[in-house]
């Protein structure tokens, strides 16, 4: 199962993300992709998912609540966005262990280490995400090793750990300007 979370929008991906699964299907029919999300392109990608044959693989779920039971669904996170700011749901995915393959954009590469924790590939590259999401598939001990270390990384942005970096920041910039006395 590949599953992805986020809005459904030309900016974060979705229809890049379809385009590389017919070619993923087409090796393994048995892979599933898995829309957690809503927006513009809903209806555009049912349309797609059917013309192109993989409309049984595809399922939509709308928004969701229960992001954290349905990560658990999923074999690999795919965030597909051509522009990201940092990408909270990689946090989640690295959390609950999964490999991740993400375009290498905005805040994406500070999360994503490539060959570390997950895959990262240029934006909008259909064949470049087809290969990593195929190469995870294919390397089961990979993707294992991936998701472990994910899970390790992502004790770094817990909200105490993001406290605390805020807290040394500001502590440095205060010492700095001289309203810390020693």
């Amino acid at each position: 199962v590949i599953g992805t979370v986020g809005w459904l929008l030309p900016i974060k991906g979705s229809m890049v993300l379809l385009k590389s699964m017919v070619d993923v299907i087409k090796e393994y029919p048995e892979v599933q992709l898995v829309y957690v999300g809503k927006g513009e392109l809903e209806e555009e990608l049912r349309i797609r998912a059917t013309d192109t044959g993989i409309a049984e693989n595809v399922k939509l779920l709308g928004w969701r609540q229960d992001i954290e039971e349905i990560m658990q669904i999923f074999d690999i996170f795919v965030l597909p966005s051509l522009n990201e700011g940092m990408g909270r749901v990689l946090v989640e995915a690295m959390a609950a262990g999964k490999p991740v393959v993400a375009c290498r954009t905005g805040g994406i590469p500070d999360l994503v280490k490539h060959e570390e924790n997950g895959l990262l590939v240029p934006p909008g590259n259909v064949k470049a995400l087809t290969r990593a999401i195929l190469r995870l598939i294919e390397n089961r001990d990979i993707a294992s090793d991936f998701g472990k270390r994910g899970r390790v990384l992502s004790h770094n942005y817990t909200i105490e750990a993001m406290n605390n970096k805020i807290e040394e920041l500001y502590a440095e910039l205060l010492d700095h300007k001289g309203l810390i006395e020693s």
